[in-house]
């Protein structure tokens, strides 16, 4: 996670709601507050990067909250319940997505705006307004030319559900989310006593012992694994 990077929304409503101005205002202040955080922490390391939000975002209507199967995955260390098939509805998501905004499918979408980047590197967050478990699908979890992403929901539930609340801004979820595609590795489940010594503690944003951003910091394994070290 080095050179320059932008993080590019793309709101998805859902279950006959889109996202209002308002919300996306929230939003997009929570992920600046990102993006200025991860900058400070790869500076403490003395990292080279840069990262902007872009100034344009993608809002779209969604579909109804789907029924979804359940079944045993890892969580960090432990097995846990997860929803199955995750990975591949978060791209078929995305491309329909990619379809109602005129474009061919995701890999097209990409494609496009990264080009007109000129050499930024784009990180692609998708707001699903629904509650449910925020996750990333990296590169090499996907068969799709260049398309990577961060799922990230309008509200942490264990399971996909309709959203009944107004949508809450996560900056910690997001940031953990946007490190895991770089490389980071979960490290919530795990005692601390498991790492070597001043590797992890508990302020780590891959532990997420913490809900308020300000709270964590990236701790020198989390480092290694984004090549800051």
């Amino acid at each position: 996670l080095q050179g320059r990077v932008a993080l590019v929304s793309m709101f998805i409503g859902s279950d006959g709601r889109s996202w209002t101005d308002s919300e996306i205002a929230r939003w997009t202040t929570s992920i600046e507050r990102v993006a200025r955080w991860i900058e400070k922490e790869a500076d403490r390391y003395g990292a080279g990067l840069a990262v902007g939000v872009a100034d344009t975002y993608f809002r779209v209507e969604g579909d109804r909250t789907p029924d979804v199967e359940i079944g045993p995955a890892w969580e960090g260390a432990e097995v846990g319940l997860s929803e199955m098939n995750a990975i591949t509805r978060s791209l078929t998501l995305m491309s329909r997505a990619a379809a109602q905004l005129g474009f061919h499918d995701s890999v097209d979408l990409v494609r496009e705006v990264g080009a007109r980047l000129d050499g930024v590197t784009p990180v692609w967050l998708l707001h699903l307004r629904r509650a449910g478990r925020s996750f990333a699908v990296p590169l090499d979890l996907t068969e799709l030319d260049g398309v990577s992403l961060a799922l990230c929901y309008a509200r942490t539930d264990d399971f996909s559900s309709v959203l009944v609340r107004s949508p809450t801004p996560g900056a910690a979820m997001i940031a953990h989310e946007v490190l895991h595609l770089f490389g980071a590795s979960d490290k919530y489940g795990i005692p601390l006593e498991s790492f070597r010594p001043g590797q992890v503690t508990h302020r780590d944003i891959m532990r997420m012992d913490a809900s308020r951003l300000e709270r964590l910091r990236v701790d020198p394994l989390t480092a290694r694994e984004l090549g800051w070290l």
